[in-house]
């Protein structure tokens, strides 16, 4: 996580979409895609406190969103489901029971009628990684299991958890403190999450922090990339499994920047491993998004890319997903400097692995504060969803857009 000037509130879009949205949405599709069908940003929380952390995952027509919210004083895990396509919601599901501490930075994923959720919970008055799961399309979850103590590793600080399935394997990775220094740990279910192995130290005890995991996966391959100062900056750091998660090959620099390199994003389609961070080597309090992207499952990279450039004055926030030679990046950019910053939504899209990206286009352009994106697409890529937390009325609020073709 790298250094901010505020407090983070704790597709040429799908295939070259331009949205704008205030108090309406306003868009102009090129003609070859004028049959797009786009839905107005609807409000998904519409809770009485703030609503922050935003995530969405798909399933065939069930959308499934999860997100912080402290209108019970404490902090706890909202959860809403959509079985018609993101049309109507169902009503909210508090997942984290309504602790006596605070449960912040929910992360979701689904595979089948399964669905998994981790966050951060204080109950216990330390930091631990809390996890639930749903058999039956988030209708019910089971009880909670706490994923970040173990009786060899005491998880005193776990922040941060990260989630993502491949089939029936689910991978779990967040960062936690250990004799004084930030490490990544990583555990792994191979039948659908409801045994996970032990606990990997992957950072391996360097000498410098390693913070901010993430994930990606598809068929037995995993990859985790984080941030790490053991070179005495951040740079952004890569392991990558090829059974499952069993076992890790060594340590990839990605970034090798000549500034520091934070808050790393991963996303994977095929053999094609996309990796994306936030860089200063520009110096100040300028942030850029560089993007870099293999064809070789991660072996070897292709020059970087400044995906940000020109639009604003600092990145943040930035989210990345591929499907199919398709990649979507969005995140929210400081389009010029105050204090607080004023962020807008922007998104960039690629339809050649990568090697090229069209315009940004600005998906917010409202007079509030718009952060913490994430997108999704739809496994016939026809559809794509894209939540984010917006201050634009009294208290924060999700917003979702879905754009359909």
């Amino acid at each position: 996580m790298k250094p901010s000037i505020s407090d983070k509130p704790a597709l040429s879009i799908i295939f070259g979409l331009i949205l704008f949205f205030s108090s309406t949405s306003v868009c102009y599709l090129p003609p070859s895609y004028s049959q797009l069908n786009i839905t107005s940003p609807q409000t998904v929380s519409n809770t009485p406190g703030n609503s922050t952390d935003p995530q969405i995952a798909l399933y065939n027509n069930n959308q499934y969103v999860v997100w912080s919210d402290d209108s019970t004083g404490n902090g706890d895990i909202y959860f809403k489901r959509s079985i018609d396509n993101g049309t109507t919601f169902d009503t909210v599901n508090n997942i984290s029971q309504n602790n006596t501490g605070s449960s912040s930075d929910p992360k979701i994923g689904t595979h089948s009628n399964n669905v998994y959720i981790v966050w951060t919970d204080v109950s216990s008055n330390k930091n631990e990684v809390f996890y639930r799961q749903s058999v039956d399309g988030g209708v019910m979850f089971g009880g909670l299991k706490e994923l970040s103590k173990t009786r060899s590793i005491n998880g005193e600080f776990a922040l941060y958890p990260r989630i993502i399935t491949s089939g029936n394997n689910v991978y779990v990775a967040w960062q936690d403190k250990v004799l004084g220094g930030n490490e990544i740990f990583f555990r792994a279910s191979n039948d659908g999450g409801n045994k996970f192995t032990g606990i990997k130290n992957l950072s391996r005890n360097n000498t410098g922090d390693s913070i901010s995991p993430v994930l990606a996966a598809n068929a037995n391959n995993t990859f985790v990339a984080w941030s790490d100062t053991s070179s005495g900056k951040s740079e952004i750091l890569l392991r990558a499994s090829l059974d499952n998660g069993n076992t890790f090959g060594g340590v990839k620099n990605v970034s090798w920047s000549e500034g520091s390199s934070y808050d790393p994003q991963l996303a994977i389609s095929g053999r094609n491993l996309y990796t994306l961070w936030e860089d200063n080597s520009q110096g100040g309090l300028n942030f850029d998004l560089i993007f870099r992207s293999s064809s070789d499952g991660g072996r070897n990279f292709a020059e970087k890319q400044n995906i940000a450039r020109y639009l604003g004055e600092s990145s943040d926030y930035g989210q990345i997903i591929a499907a199919g030679n398709n990649v979507f990046v969005v995140w929210s950019e400081s389009t010029q400097f105050s204090y607080p910053p004023k962020y807008e939504m922007f998104i960039k899209t690629s339809r050649d692995n990568g090697a090229t990206f069209g315009d940004g286009v600005n998906l917010s352009n409202n007079e509030g504060s718009s952060v913490d994106p994430h997108i999704v697409v739809s496994q016939d890529q026809k559809t794509a969803f894209v939540v984010w937390s917006d201050t634009s009325n009294d208290n924060s609020e999700i917003f979702m857009v879905r754009l359909q073709n």
